[in-house]
């Protein structure tokens, strides 16, 4: 058996960064030669290994100065292992730019069947957070004060666009692909609904994978994704799984 953390998380530029918008445990039982993925949603209230209580999708975020993505994702996996129970082996951490040119360019696009039509008139652009939508400094200080929260937000329309995937196969690219698994809007199941979109996208990777004969050459393969990944997996490892 063996657990692998699969952690994705904005990076630079974006607000607050280094909080996990996914977080999915990859279970392999190779007795049963089954794989199964455990998604813990990012608002799950804990207490972290600091003594405060908050969103576990903070954890990430509690790595040390000098090597803050490995002591970060050992810090997800501890919380990881205290929901579920099961003992982290291994990590793979993400950023959005690492996943967009993840899929877009090594995979080369991925066809995803979409379980659930995804309707979000709310996506965010990127760049355009601080956009004040022509509003005065007065306008955007009396909305401050008035509203907070997505009521706020939703208050400055030129900062989002419209996203949309109908129900069945959807050929994405990386931004594409980004939309739909971080998509807040676009479904009343919230973080229950993004679980089950973050998981239909691994498994159109896994058969990207196939298609594109990549376990096939290993090496080669895992020196072009490592680029834009962060994993303690090492290459004999990565064939085991194979």
């Amino acid at each position: 058996i063996l657990n692998v953390l699969l952690l994705g998380y904005g990076g630079a530029g974006h607000s607050g960064g280094f909080l996990t918008d996914v977080i999915q445990v990859v279970h392999f039982d190779f007795k049963l030669e089954k794989i199964a993925f455990i998604s813990i949603p990012r608002d799950l209230w804990v207490t972290l290994p600091n003594g405060s209580s908050n969103k576990i999708n903070k954890a990430f975020t509690l790595g040390n100065r000098s090597d803050p993505i490995n002591s970060g994702a050992n810090i997800s996996a501890q919380m990881a292992t205290t929901v579920t129970g099961l003992r982290i082996d291994k990590f793979i951490s993400i950023d959005f730019n690492g996943f967009k040119r993840a899929i877009g360019y090594e995979l080369d696009g991925i066809e995803v069947d979409v379980p659930e039509a995804l309707d979000d008139p709310w996506y965010p652009i990127q760049g355009e957070e601080q956009n004040t939508c022509g509003k005065s400094p007065e306008e955007v200080a009396q909305l401050t004060s008035q509203y907070s929260g997505f009521q706020l937000e939703s208050q400055f329309e030129c900062r989002y666009e419209h996203i949309h995937f109908d129900v069945g196969k959807n050929y994405m690219e990386g931004g594409d692909a980004l939309a739909y698994v971080r998509s807040r809007h676009g479904s009343a199941g919230g973080d229950f609904n993004r679980s089950q979109r973050q998981q239909a996208l691994l498994l159109a990777i896994r058969d990207k994978l196939f298609k594109l004969e990549a376990l096939d050459n290993i090496p080669g393969f895992f020196k072009q994704m490592i680029n834009h990944t962060d994993t303690n997996l090492d290459i004999e490892t990565i064939k085991n799984l194979a």
